[in-house]
């Protein structure tokens, strides 16, 4: 398992995780769950991935995954109770649940970028086979504000983990479950970023919101598409969120920094 994979699994973990939380029948166990070594991302951190022990990055991620799993624990346990848990787990970068998912992706990615691993995607078009880099977090992407960087870091995470599904062979239902992630944390992140420019009074706000908007659903048609669809124009769906992305950050985004600082956001 490479990293681009080790995400894929976590966050397909994630997805089936899910589905049990909606019709829990008891057949999982939390005790079992709650340990960071029985799912195949766990036995890939313990196994092959132990290599790269020596990095930092390395106890970063064994520590988050361990995090994650023990709040998936007391998750199931509630649902085999017959509590509401899924909730938490759909608004999951609200929860302790969520942030632990978060930083483990994080965690891969930032191991892969220090050992070099991986190798980038390949977009196909029509006409010709065209290889992209992969999105690279930089200075010039920065709006100044710690919390809203941390989430435009994440959604570049994202977008090139869907950019390497395009080499999956199964791309119908790892692009569905990929949008989903992309989905929901864009819809977190947007929620949040807006939030902070009506506190500081942002006057641009609800022009920024209108872009959100058509953001949210440009990704929904795009899920439908996957869901429905025998073909789909993968290279136009990775190519709109990169430019998208990196468009909205540079020209958009970055207008309401001064306005945060001036109070006293950062």
């Amino acid at each position: 398992m490479d990293f681009d994979h080790a995400a894929l699994e976590h966050i397909s973990w994630k997805r089936r995780l899910l589905d049990y939380l909606s019709h829990p029948d008891g057949h999982l166990r939390p005790s079992e769950l709650s340990s960071d070594r029985n799912c195949r991302l766990g036995q890939w951190i313990h196994g092959e991935g132990s290599q790269y022990s020596k990095f930092p990055e390395y106890d970063a991620l064994v520590k988050q995954h361990a995090r994650f799993h023990r709040q998936v624990g007391g998750l199931v346990n509630g649902a085999n109770l017959g509590l509401s848990v899924r909730p938490e787990a759909v608004l999951e970068e609200e929860t302790e649940y969520g942030k632990a998912s978060v930083e483990v992706i994080t965690a891969i990615m930032g191991l892969k970028a220090k050992v070099g691993g991986g190798v980038c995607a390949t977009a196909v078009t029509t006409e010709s086979k065209e290889t992209l880099p992969p999105l690279i977090w930089g200075k010039s992407y920065s709006v100044e504000v710690g919390k809203l960087d941390e989430h435009h870091k994440y959604l570049f995470i994202l977008i090139n983990i869907l950019q390497t599904a395009l080499e999956e062979n199964e791309w119908r239902s790892t692009a569905e479950m990929v949008l989903d992630q992309l989905s929901d944390y864009s819809d977190y992140h947007f929620k949040a970023e807006e939030e902070l420019m009506d506190r500081v009074h942002y006057p641009d706000l609800l022009a920024h919101r209108r872009e959100h908007e058509q953001f949210v659903q440009r990704i929904a048609g795009f899920k439908e598409q996957a869901a429905q669809s025998f073909e789909i124009d993968s290279a136009a769906i990775v190519d709109f969120l990169r430019h998208w992305i990196v468009e909205h950050l540079q020209r958009v985004d970055k207008e309401y920094s001064s306005y945060m600082h001036a109070a006293g956001v950062r």
